[in-house]
């Protein structure tokens, strides 16, 4: 996934978390996009565990600890573009893909635009649901 892509991701998630929704999987929903999460997945603070995939407590402390936060930073790493999104100086929530049929992540603007990780390899862009 190159700059560009990431670029797009990044202004459809300015300002505050405005909440977390949870299903199979989560979303992160912000002011203009959300950022749903489908595939494995550790939150962290000051390099401390605090919500896991695996742990099914993890949605109550995922909802409490990003609510109102700023995403600070975001960036993809490997192969299968796992995401990492910083909030704040001490908050670090990364995703690793972990199939090669489903979606790992996706960015959804409310205008229609969608950054896609997964499945496998693969990424997509999607430009605004104005567009022809």
């Amino acid at each position: 996934m190159d700059e560009d892509v990431l670029a797009i991701a990044r202004r459809l998630l300015l300002g505050a978390c405005k909440g977390v929704e949870t299903y199979p999987w989560f979303a992160l929903v912000f002011p203009t996009g959300r950022l749903t999460v489908f595939s494995a997945w550790r939150l962290s603070v000051d390099d401390r565990l605090v919500a896991a995939s695996r742990e099914p407590e993890s949605a109550a402390a995922l909802a409490e600890t990003l609510a109102a936060t700023n995403l600070e930073w975001l960036a993809v790493k490997g192969p299968f573009n796992d995401l990492v999104a910083r909030f704040g100086t001490n908050m670090a929530l990364e995703t690793f893909g972990d199939s090669w049929r489903y979606e790992h992540w996706q960015v959804a603007g409310t205008n229609g635009e969608m950054v896609i990780a997964g499945p496998g390899l693969v990424w997509s862009v999607f430009g605004p649901a104005d567009q022809t």
